[in-house]
């Protein structure tokens, strides 16, 4: 089960810990990816995890897209954490990279060239957009600049995976934000405290859990826990796929039927299919028989 925890360090510093492993696996058994592919998907649901702290109700929404050198990854977020994505890839042979020992090489999928956008929508006037380019090409860095440049919330970020014989065994993210007017000192430790996760998989699965983290490696700081919640791999697509026939046009819709007796619709972020015939058409568009 996927964990995330917020935490209040001296009053000063918000510390999340995102335990994602359980998300990675699900995306993974839907898209069958490439253990690195995996990856990098996986740390796009993780930054959406981490988002979606800002979306207080179900009128919220977030898309963010990375593009990088093997082609696109996708993702979208709702309240609590609930998130969906997918790859739109364009070299294989980026995703292809095998495993580093108990690493996958994010970096050498993704790439220097290429950006972040976040879409924000919460459901009141119009939506926050926010765009960096890349530049590290293993998330971390590039989330952390987003944060900072984007939505001006001077950030550090820490993302990893951490494998045994190829197979997954911790996945997620950590992510600090000082408060306005925190002291530049106290600022200075955590990040040394940061900077010390070189294999922040391999952290993730030797604490085993989002709190163990924070005892661990900030346990002599004053901490608080502001917030918990179980993030989860969702996709509603039932909700909204007839817009897809509505998005045809009545006209299309109708010669699609007469043409090829069906619809068909598959949904990008969990790979369902769904086939309309003459009756859903009539229903959709309330067209007379």
């Amino acid at each position: 089960m996927a964990r995330a925890s917020k935490h209040l360090l001296n009053d000063s510093i918000v510390v999340t810990v995102v335990d994602s492993a359980s998300i990675y696996r699900e995306s993974n058994r839907i898209h069958g990816l490439s253990a690195v592919g995996a990856a990098v998907l996986n740390r796009l649901l993780t930054f959406g995890i981490f988002l979606s702290q800002d979306l207080k109700d179900e009128r919220g929404r977030l898309s963010l897209t990375l593009k990088g050198a093997f082609g696109n990854a996708v993702a979208a977020a709702r309240a609590g954490g609930e998130v969906k994505g997918y790859l739109d890839v364009t070299d294989k042979e980026r995703l292809d990279i095998p495993l580093s020992g108990d690493r996958a090489d994010v970096a050498g999928a993704v790439g220097r060239v290429g950006s972040i956008s976040v879409i924000k929508d919460f459901g009141l006037k119009e939506p926050y957009t926010g765009h960096c380019e890349l530049v590290s090409g293993d998330l971390a860095g590039d989330f952390s600049l987003y944060l900072t440049v984007s939505e001006q919330k001077p950030s550090a970020v820490a993302l990893g995976e951490y494998y045994e014989d190829g197979e997954l065994k911790a996945a997620g993210g950590v992510f600090v934000q000082p408060l306005p007017n925190t002291d530049d000192f106290l600022i200075t430790i955590v990040q040394d405290i940061l900077r010390s996760f070189t294999d922040t998989g391999k952290i993730l699965f030797d604490t085993k859990t989002t709190d163990g983290l924070i005892e661990t490696y900030f346990g002599d700081f004053k901490v608080k826990k502001l917030e918990e919640y179980e993030p989860a791999y969702r996709c509603r697509c039932d909700e909204t796929i007839e817009d897809v026939v509505r998005a045809m046009g009545r006209g299309e819709a109708v010669s699609t039927i007469i043409e090829q007796g069906k619809i068909e619709a598959v949904c990008s972020f969990c790979d369902r299919v769904y086939t309309f015939g003459a009756e859903d058409v009539i229903r959709i568009f309330k067209v007379e028989s």
